[in-house]
């Protein structure tokens, strides 16, 4: 457990003795709210870099210093953290351009942080209080809720997060939308003012019509074959799945989710809803 900040800047003091090119690096989650004084601890420094060369960069430093590297666990499916990093009480998660595999470390994101600190060849940013709202919106670890409640209490440029959050929000990736959505109701219903709830509301609505005439159009023009799986290890019993399914194959037993195969018709709604990608499409 980090609880003084001055430890996030020796640790990147030590990394630049073994940094021998330029980096730049942006800091996220707990390390980040403790420089904007929200949190007065964090377990683990969360850091993007925005390419393979960068990563391999800071991979290779963190090593050195005598950090091991771990596969993440299955609770951390939907982040799809690229790699963690653990040297006694220090813990880092890197992640490699994207985190939850859709949202994307973008320009703008890059514009909006600030310097923290330099270290030899080594640039570390920070993240805005906006753009750190917006991942931990769709991110669904412990205490993650209760950050975004005490984000929400400063001054957010709303504007900006929804700017963001539509430029992310496309094509394949427009699922973090019921995400974020979920996200920001639970907020007002706290109590918090969101000016742009209306919007992103409306947004989700949109995209589950369209998502729902997705399927129809899959259930109607014939089944691949394939029928739906559980990964029970990954399945937190959220329910989304058991509701959503439109030909009501899935159930919940024994604190998680069963699936039918007499009743799955193998359309792919669970596997695009899960957040925690626990689920799979098998012939």
């Amino acid at each position: 457990m980090i609880t003084e900040p001055d430890r996030i800047r020796e640790l990147f003091d030590r990394l630049s003795e073994h940094i021998s090119e330029k980096c730049s690096v942006f800091m996220v989650g707990g390390g980040a709210m403790m420089t904007y004084r929200l949190k007065s601890a964090t377990k683990d420094v969360d850091i993007i870099v925005e390419n393979q060369t960068v990563f391999d960069r800071m991979e290779k430093a963190l090593i050195e210093m005598g950090f091991e590297p771990k596969i993440p666990e299955s609770i951390y499916g939907r982040l799809n953290i690229s790699n963690i990093y653990i040297r006694d009480d220090y813990r880092i998660d890197m992640f490699s351009e994207r985190i939850c595999g859709k949202l994307s470390l973008s320009r703008k994101m890059i514009d909006r942080s600030h310097l923290h600190s330099e270290h030899g060849k080594l640039r570390l940013y920070v993240c805005s209080l906006e753009d750190i709202l917006l991942l931990k919106s769709i991110t669904d670890r412990e205490g993650d809720y209760d950050d975004c409640r005490k984000i929400c209490r400063h001054d957010i440029d709303w504007d900006s997060f929804f700017d963001e959050m539509v430029s992310q929000s496309q094509g394949e990736n427009e699922v973090w939308i019921s995400y974020i959505s979920d996200r920001l109701t639970a907020l007002s219903e706290a109590g918090f003012f969101i000016p742009i709830l209306d919007s992103v509301q409306r947004m989700e609505k949109e995209y589950l019509e369209r998502w729902s005439g997705s399927l129809l159009r899959k259930q109607t023009s014939g089944v691949s074959g394939k029928k739906a799986r559980i990964v029970r290890s990954s399945c937190k019993g959220c329910h989304e799945c058991v509701e959503l399914c439109p030909s009501e194959a899935i159930s919940f037993e024994d604190g998680g989710a069963c699936i039918d195969p007499d009743r799955c018709t193998g359309c792919g709604s669970c596997v695009t809803i899960c957040r925690f990608d626990a689920i799979i499409l098998r012939t």
